[in-house]
């Protein structure tokens, strides 16, 4: 298992994301996020909600999302 680096008030910089765009993102974690399987992802991975620095982007369905 992965070790978990974070924790919820950490300031991070996003160094592995489902978009490569948002790779570099400083962001403050806010928590895990209440579905972690809302992306496909290895079983260690965990996903956060964060806030960050600049808009962060995903896309879902062939749609782009802020």
């Amino acid at each position: 298992m992965r070790r978990v680096h974070c924790r919820p008030g950490d300031l991070a910089i996003v160094i592995d994301a489902y978009n490569a765009i948002n790779t570099g993102t400083i962001v403050k974690v806010n928590a895990t996020h209440k579905n972690q399987k809302a992306l496909t992802k290895s079983a260690d991975d965990r996903l956060w909600t964060v806030t960050g620095t600049h808009p962060m982007t995903c896309a879902m369905d062939g749609k782009r999302l802020l």
